[in-house]
């Protein structure tokens, strides 16, 4: 019985390369491919609503939003798909220098974000601040890296603006929950 070869995941460009001929997301984890769920429709919709709420902020500035599709890579045996991130304008494709990552939990995928995925995002030097946004609550956590240990604020009232200090901006929690209200369907 032959098995099909390890596939290349030796660069960034050959992780893209392999990754974008697969029918499912895979991320790269110290080491270990992990097969991503796909979101539910909120989830989405809670990522394509912080996607336009930074894009519309970072403006003219040397920060551009970036959707799913762009990797982070944290270290070479770490390389991620974030919900949203936010680095230099000038990046295409990939980039192992985020300003901001956003992920939005829930479901099967939510003791892995924030715990695997959480742990390797805070050991990222360049990476300022970290955003996690609940799919199944009104929750947010909002992590600020460059201070002596990450420190963690968490909000809960769609009143909430979340400081987004390493951007220059502001980001009212009420703008990532636009037209889902308080709970999920169904």
């Amino acid at each position: 019985m032959s098995s099909a070869p390890f596939p290349d995941l030796s660069s960034p460009e050959a992780f893209l390369s392999w990754v974008a001929r697969q029918p499912v997301r895979f991320e790269l984890v110290c080491g270990r491919l992990a097969l991503m769920p796909p979101p539910d429709e909120r989830q989405v919709a809670i990522a394509v609503n912080a996607f336009t709420a930074l894009h519309e902020r970072l403006r003219g500035s040397p920060w551009r939003a970036f959707a799913s599709d762009l990797m982070v890579e944290l270290e070479a045996s770490t390389r991620l798909f974030p919900d949203v991130t936010v680095a230099p304008a000038h990046t295409r494709g990939w980039t192992d220098r985020p300003r901001l990552i956003v992920e939005v939990v829930g479901g099967a995928a939510r003791e892995f974000d924030l715990a695997i995925k959480r742990a390797r995002y805070l050991a990222k030097a360049e990476l300022a601040q970290l955003l996690f946004v609940d799919a199944e609550r009104i929750w947010a956590q909002l992590w600020t890296i460059g201070q002596p240990e990450p420190v963690a604020r968490t909000f809960t009232d769609l009143s909430a603006v979340l400081p987004l200090s390493a951007l220059g901006v502001d980001l009212p929690l009420v703008e990532l929950y636009e037209e889902l209200g308080p709970e999920p369907a169904g």
